[in-house]
């Protein structure tokens, strides 16, 4: 037996939250993965660095955190995480959370608030096998039912996550989706690498006024973003050469191109040792966000402290919404939503996966040499 996994639920950050640990043969920890019982978003993928220490990797928002379905929006106490469309999910943000069935703004009475319905509701383990846990919700407000099943092998640090969609309306369905997965500390001393011939789209509108670099609408091959100085910038850092300092907000949608049968990033931090890759395909999810919120959004609860990156493959190449998506129609010659037929489903999946890496010389070679659990 190459190790051994253990199931159960716990806290984290006074939330509920179920977990996974995957230990070797000798008892050592290699992964914990936890994810919160109301939201279901990831709150921590913790591995060792080379020096022995454990890292949560995922990213921890630096504000007070609650369930979703304790956020009143009546209630001024509450009032600090945003409008009634953003509050609940500001309030209970996780590391990583499925945006679904709307990828951007929406409002709370149409498909869940920011970001969709499914990061507020309440999910509910419905078994615990050997080498996995399922999660399920019911989105009451846009009608759906949702399943997520997280996949664990003994020993090793990867982690394979399925999630099925099931309409259950009468009426056909527009969607977009989301996985964003948010990178803290750990972004910030990492490079990033993407597969070959993607290109890079520039937000199509202004995404701050203030404390953008990149010029609205620009377009041009990783690893590079189109600046409003008309400059080139290296997007395989989280910080800007001579800039590092300089507050910044951005978003690129970074196409895969289709002779890539797989997305994949990785993000290595050279520092730590420690290599982090997901897997997808590319068919489900042909674009993938990279957004950068480098201390630029001073309103609360942000108040211009927070240093996080977004990587999130998705459905739709921008967080723009579900209307901006169907007007879109198409990118690059990948469609920017789904329809979903009455009583219709689909599925999606990645893996996740940290490794011990020094060094990165080829991204390609430790792509091909990348065995999925």
């Amino acid at each position: 037996m190459k190790g051994e996994l253990i199931f159960g639920t716990g806290a984290f950050r006074d939330r509920r939250v179920y977990h996974a640990r995957s230990r070797t043969a000798q008892g050592t920890t290699v992964m914990r993965l936890a994810v919160y019982a109301h939201g279901g978003n990831l709150a921590e993928y913790v591995v060792k660095d080379r020096d022995g220490k454990s890292r949560n990797i995922l990213f921890e928002a630096p504000w007070d955190q609650h369930d979703p379905n304790v956020v009143e929006l009546g209630n001024e106490k509450f009032k600090y995480y945003g409008g009634d469309d953003v509050r609940k999910r500001v309030a209970s943000v996780g590391g990583s959370s499925l945006c679904f069935p709307v990828f951007g703004p929406g409002t709370m009475a149409a498909t869940g608030g920011l970001h969709g319905e499914a990061n507020i509701v309440t999910w509910k383990m419905t078994r615990n096998k050997q080498t996995c846990f399922s999660m399920e919700a019911q989105l009451p407000i846009t009608g759906w039912h949702l399943r997520r099943t997280f996949r664990f092998h003994p020993g090793d640090s990867a982690v394979n996550v399925v999630t099925d969609y099931d309409n259950l309306g009468n009426t056909s369905k527009n969607i977009t989706w989301a996985e964003h997965m948010n990178f803290g500390e750990f972004a910030l001393q990492s490079r990033l690498y993407l597969p070959p011939r993607t290109n890079v789209h520039n937000n199509p509108k202004q995404f701050h006024v203030e404390h953008s670099l990149f010029r609205e609408g620009g377009k041009s091959a990783w690893p590079f973003a189109e600046g409003r100085d008309e400059r080139q910038i290296d997007m395989t850092t989280f910080g800007v050469p001579g800039r590092d300092n300089m507050p910044q907000s951005d978003f690129t949608a970074q196409v895969i191109d289709k002779s890539n049968p797989d997305g994949w990033f990785i993000l290595h931090n050279a520092r730590l040792g420690i290599a982090m890759t997901v897997v997808w395909p590319r068919e489900e999810a042909p674009f993938l966000g990279r957004w950068i919120e480098n201390r630029a959004r001073t309103f609360s609860p942000w108040d211009g402290r927070t240093q996080v990156m977004g990587l999130e493959w998705a459905r739709s190449p921008f967080a723009g919404g579900l209307d901006d998506a169907v007007a879109m129609q198409s990118l690059d010659g990948n469609p920017t939503y789904l329809t979903i037929p009455a009583r219709g489903s689909f599925s999606t999946q990645f893996e996740m996966r940290a490794s011990a890496a020094d060094e990165i010389r080829d991204p390609l070679e430790f792509m091909k040499n990348y065995r999925p659990g």
